[in-house]
């Protein structure tokens, strides 16, 4: 079998039950073409952009990339996980250390940094920094026109393997929230997006294996609740740690541990994701449907991170003969999002260091 171009196209934010022939015509015929999980994959924890992408870009959980929210703890602040990157391989050093090419266009320009995409033979926004004349989304990111007018434009299309990020839907998502007919409508249209790029990916299609995922889902701001300050609930108890706000989750460092922080008044739940030597810990808590941690977070109506948005799409077409095996393998056990980066390498024979 020879090897294909693997194509990793992540649609961020897409909803899992809105894929079907009526809102995404486009997918849902690629999946006709080669397979998907009807229950979708599973994100790691926090369910948040920059740590699952820093995993698909390693195949590493957050204990190990060290990526464990957007924003991470550098040991005097809170800062974007773009400025630190991933800890340990990615797929795009095993690619150019086994003499293959890659490339990475993304919508958000953050994850440059984020899964360590400055490696990559091509990336876009170059070094992360988006150009001021690039037409934008509804939040200010790369609109998915910019991401296919890169593609079309840039040499990516022939890399071996080529990360493609579409930030669209997440934005509307998190403007309208889930549920609003804005969103369902811009879903549409996201689709037609889709079409756009698999029409280039048309002339090598037997050669291609094409991957749509998405990344989490999102869950309503409930409006009507008031937020969560988590390092303001960590003075009032009493207890150590750096806490930070981030949708609908918070995290502690040097936290005196879970079974300590579930017990916060109006947290729901908590999880240590690390644990360090002197016995503190990493830990990550989440509150009821909807709550969200900081006040900017309730400023949009829709929001992520917490365990109920942990499903993310997960499919697969193309025309190489390795889709239908794939297929079946996807259907046969829900993904986890640590999974694709190894299926990345195993394709195209990358020394993976996981």
């Amino acid at each position: 079998m020879n090897s294909p171009r693997v194509v990793f196209l992540i649609e961020d934010s897409l909803p899992n039950g809105r894929v079907g022939p009526e809102l995404t015509p486009m997918l849902w015929s690629l999946i006709g073409e080669g397979g998907w999980n009807p229950n979708g994959g599973v994100s790691v924890l926090a369910s948040s952009t920059y740590p699952n992408h820093a995993t698909f870009a390693t195949g590493r959980d957050v204990a190990s990339h060290r990526i464990f929210t957007n924003d991470v703890w550098d040991g005097e602040r809170f800062v974007c996980s773009s400025t630190v990157g991933p800890v340990g391989d990615t797929v795009f050093l095993a690619a150019k250390r086994a003499g293959r090419s890659s490339a990475a266009i993304v919508g958000d320009q953050t994850m440059v940094g984020c899964m360590g995409a400055t490696d990559a033979d091509v990336h876009w926004p170059p070094a992360g920094v988006l150009p001021a004349t690039v037409e934008r989304d509804c939040l200010g990111y790369a609109a998915n026109s910019a991401v296919i007018e890169q593609l079309a434009s840039s040499s990516a299309l022939d890399a071996d393997v080529l990360y493609i990020h579409m930030n669209d839907p997440d934005s509307t998502l998190h403007l309208f929230g889930p549920d609003a007919p804005e969103t369902v409508d811009r879903i549409r249209e996201i689709d037609d997006d889709l079409a756009a790029i698999v029409e280039m990916l048309r002339p090598r299609w037997d050669d291609t294996v094409l991957f749509i995922v998405s990344d989490h889902e999102q869950e309503a701001v409930n409006q009507d609740l008031e937020p969560i300050n988590l390092l303001e609930e960590l003075d009032h108890a009493g207890l150590p740690g750096h806490a930070h706000n981030e949708g609908t989750i918070g995290i502690v460092y040097d936290s005196p541990g879970a079974a300590v922080i579930k017990q916060l008044g109006l947290i729901e739940d908590a999880v240590d994701l690390d644990l360090n030597e002197d016995g503190s810990a990493i830990t990550l808590a989440w509150s009821g449907q909807g709550r969200v941690f900081g006040r900017s977070n309730k400023t949009l109506a829709g929001q992520h991170g917490s365990p109920r948005t942990r499903t993310q799409v997960a499919t697969v077409s193309g025309g190489h003969a390795a889709v239908g095996d794939l297929a079946t393998l996807l259907a046969a056990r829900r993904p986890h999002a640590t999974d694709y980066a190894q299926l990345i390498a195993t394709l195209l024979g990358l020394p993976l260091n996981r």
